[in-house]
């Protein structure tokens, strides 16, 4: 699991572990769409990050 560098971060995993599994599945992957993605018009690199938020926020609310 990746170490948190904030108070948030350990709050996060350990009082909402269940957010904090989810979030940490996607969030470090979209990311990675939007900064590294090679080859990708900004504009493709953009939707493919909001796309995997919004999907990850459908999942968070249901928690």
């Amino acid at each position: 699991m990746e170490k948190c560098y904030s108070e948030h971060g350990d709050l996060l995993k350990k009082c909402y572990a269940n957010f904090n599994e989810k979030f940490m599945e996607v969030v470090p992957d979209a990311c990675l769409y939007y900064i590294d993605e090679p080859g990708l018009e900004d504009s493709i690199k953009r939707a493919l990050f909001r796309n995997e938020i919004i999907s990850l926020y459908k999942i968070l609310i249901e928690l």
